[in-house]
């Protein structure tokens, strides 16, 4: 199936989006080798939920499901 040009941009935002997420998800989980810190915690949390109310649009609900569990996890 091919995407419309619409589709197209919002399925490159998502990615963009998704990409920015786990940078700064990745930058806090290891910076919470020195120390948990609530604002660590919760940054890390806001960019999994991001990404778990991203993939349900687009159709990859693997990663929705891991998002809810990495967020149980950092509740």
């Amino acid at each position: 199936m091919a995407l419309n040009s619409l589709q197209a941009e919002l399925v490159g935002a998502f990615f963009e989006e998704s990409f920015e997420g786990l940078d700064r998800a990745e930058a806090g989980l290891l910076a919470l080798r020195d120390g948990q810190r609530a604002d660590v915690v919760d940054d890390i949390f806001r960019a999994v939920h991001s990404l778990k109310g991203g993939a349900g649009p687009f159709g990859v609900p693997q990663v929705a499901e891991l998002a809810h569990h990495l967020e149980t996890v950092l509740d």
